[in-house]
């Protein structure tokens, strides 16, 4: 299985991963616990970002990143940076709060989703403007 995960592009539900391990003949299941151990052990990362449904990539270090989720295409792409490390300081000074971990996920229109949009939008908008 961490196979498997080492060689998907974006976060995938375990039905995904299940799917994709055509050589392993573990059901959906074990497929579940071992994702819940993969977490445990600090192997794996795991966020909701399609509504219940658990995404889960590997936890590489180094690899620290949010996601942009767009809602039309339920495309997901990494963010490649983080700056909540200012915020996680300010939380730490003025809450004494120490943050140990922080997930962030963005949703919205990725930019081919948000184009076909505005393009229906203008589209409809501009075919009644003769009335």
């Amino acid at each position: 299985m961490l196979a498997v995960l080492s060689r998907l592009r974006e976060p995938a539900t375990a039905k995904q991963i299940h799917g994709a391990m055509r050589s392993c003949r573990c059901d959906l299941a074990t497929v579940h616990r071992l994702l819940a151990r993969f977490a445990e052990a600090g192997l794996l990362r795991a966020a909701a970002l399609h509504g219940k449904s658990r995404w889960n990539e590997l936890a590489v270090e180094g690899s620290h990143h949010h996601h942009l989720v767009c809602q039309a295409c339920r495309r997901i792409e990494p963010l490649p940076f983080c700056e909540i490390a200012k915020f996680q300081r300010v939380v730490r000074r003025e809450k004494g709060f120490r943050v140990l971990s922080h997930s962030l996920e963005l949703f919205g229109l990725c930019r081919a989703c948000a184009k076909r949009k505005e393009k229906a939008f203008s589209a409809t908008a501009g075919g009644g403007a003769g009335r």
